[in-house]
């Protein structure tokens, strides 16, 4: 099998781009899924807006985590009001980073979306810190890299800074069942496959 076929994990095959189109697109906005502009339209509005609202400059500011979370912001949908403020200092030439969720108003995604599922909706996988939730074998828990001191992310960095790490600090959100634990030794043991078959390539 290839890489991405028989060693893929059924568990992480997770949606095609075309299975929230009748979702977000259809049936929200009564759009023509034949159109293939009127898809990617709807599929970028997916991956920027703040709801169903594309709104300018916000929609450009990326995601992160941990200590790279720096701004905050608060909506109201009847007033049409918006705010973008900083809940810390932001040094010069740092960039703004909003979690996409674990933000103040994020609701239900605090508890229910990890790294995966920002990858299924936005197409990126997040930098550390990294959060993984599988409800169906109770496991929730963050990977993040160890480093001896956090720089805030400046203009003036380089490549050496932005890898540079002393190794990943694990951490459990809940206590892991049995059923969860064996989950994780199945998935290192597949890894290590893929591991190997990408060494042969």
């Amino acid at each position: 099998g290839t890489i991405l076929g028989d060693q893929l994990s059924s568990s992480y095959r997770g949606t095609v781009v075309e299975d929230r189109v009748p979702e977000d697109w259809t049936n929200y906005c009564r759009g023509a899924t034949s159109d293939e502009l009127e898809v990617h339209a709807s599929m970028l509005v997916i991956a920027r807006a703040d709801g169903s609202k594309l709104i300018p400059l916000y929609d450009m500011v990326n995601h992160r985590n941990g200590h790279w979370y720096n701004c905050q912001h608060d909506r109201n949908i009847k007033k049409e009001h918006f705010s973008l403020v900083t809940n810390r200092r932001v040094e010069q030439g740092e960039e703004f980073y909003l979690p996409y969720n674990t933000c103040t108003i994020c609701g239900s995604r605090v508890d229910t979306w990890g790294t995966i599922e920002l990858f299924e909706d936005y197409g990126f996988v997040e930098p550390f810190p990294q959060r993984y939730i599988f409800p169906s074998v109770r496991l929730k828990f963050a990977l993040d890299e160890k480093k001896s001191s956090h720089k805030p992310e400046t203009a003036e960095m380089n490549a050496d800074d932005e890898n540079e790490s002393d190794g990943l600090v694990f951490k459990w959100y809940v206590p892991p069942s049995q059923k969860g634990l064996d989950f994780l030794q199945t998935e290192t043991e597949r890894l290590q496959k893929v591991g190997k078959m990408k060494d042969k390539l």
